[in-house]
C-alpha cells in the first residue's frame, strides 16, 4: 500500500512547526502512521465530526493536539494543530474547534474539486460524428 498524500489546511503546518522540537516529532512519526494506513495509541475520534481524529502529545508542561480527516477519497488533511491550556480537565476552546470545524470544511471543498478535476481528466473524449 502506497503513503496517502498529507495535506495542511489553514495555519495547521506552521502551528505544528511553532511546537517543541520533540512534540513535532512525536505528531511527525504519528502522521507518517496514519499515512501508511497504520494505528498508534495517541490517536483518538474528535467528538463531534465523522472521520475526524485528533493525535495527542504530552510533554512535562503542556498538551497538544493535531486533528486531521483521513476519510476523504484525495488526502489525509490536518485541520488544526494547537496547544492546550490544560494537560487535562479543561474541554477544547470554542475557538480550537471552529478552527477544526472551519478546517474541515475547506479540506472537504478541496477534495470535491481535486476528485472533480480527476473525473474531468480520466472521461473518455467523445468523437464527434462526420456529417
Amino acid at each position: 500500500m502506497s503513503d496517502r498524500e498529507l495535506l495542511w489546511v489553514g495555519s495547521s503546518k506552521q502551528a505544528l512547526l511553532d511546537m517543541p522540537e520533540e512534540v513535532r516529532r512525536e505528531f511527525g512519526f504519528v502522521l507518517r502512521a496514519v499515512q501508511q494506513g497504520q494505528e498508534h495509541p495517541s490517536i483518538k475520534t474528535w467528538t463531534g465530526a465523522a472521520g475526524v481524529y485528533e493525535i495527542r502529545v504530552n510533554d512535562p508542561d503542556s498538551t497538544y493536539r493535531t486533528v486531521y480527516v483521513a476519510n476523504l477519497p484525495d488526502a489525509i488533511y490536518v485541520l488544526h494543530a494547537f496547544q492546550k491550556k490544560s494537560m487535562k480537565g479543561i474541554k477544547t476552546s470554542q475557538r480550537d474547534k471552529d478552527m477544526v470545524r472551519d478546517g474541515l470544511g475547506a479540506a472537504r471543498d478541496h477534495s470535491r474539486q481535486v476528485m472533480a478535476a480527476r473525473a474531468t481528466q480520466a472521461a473518455p473524449k467523445r468523437k464527434e460524428k462526420k456529417k
